[in-house]
């Protein structure tokens, strides 16, 4: 029986931060992308708005907040990707989560998967 998750760690391009992503299948609902990692923001705000993730009701880890359904596997490791180096660079600088983001948009293909690394247990 296929598993309907994938769990991978993505390294962000400079290298300064691995994030641990659970990739959720729900079907026709699209690609669901758990953030397994607890991110040390260094004083920057963390909350959900400014971070973009959110929680279900039920206290899991959250998820990466996206506009849209993400069909595909590949569409998913590629907003993983892209939330990861955002989040990376909202770390290290005084920039909004969004401004850095509208930068960096159109970096992320979805065939540019050679940041990660299988975590199959």
């Amino acid at each position: 029986m296929e598993r309907d998750y994938i769990r991978l760690d993505y390294w962000t391009s400079d290298r300064s931060l691995v994030v641990d992503f659970v990739f959720w299948n729900r079907g026709a609902r699209g690609w669901r992308i758990y953030i397994i990692s607890q991110i040390d923001y260094q004083g920057r705000n963390c909350s959900s708005h400014a971070a973009h993730w959110l929680h279900d009701n039920d206290d899991s880890y959250p998820y990466i907040c996206w506009a849209g359904n993400i069909e595909t596997l590949e569409q998913a490791k590629s907003v993983a990707s892209l939330w990861a180096e955002c989040t990376a660079r909202y770390i290290r600088s005084r920039q909004s989560f969004d401004d850095i983001a509208n930068q960096l948009k159109d970096q992320f293909g979805w065939e540019d998967d050679y940041y990660y690394t299988d975590l199959r247990r």
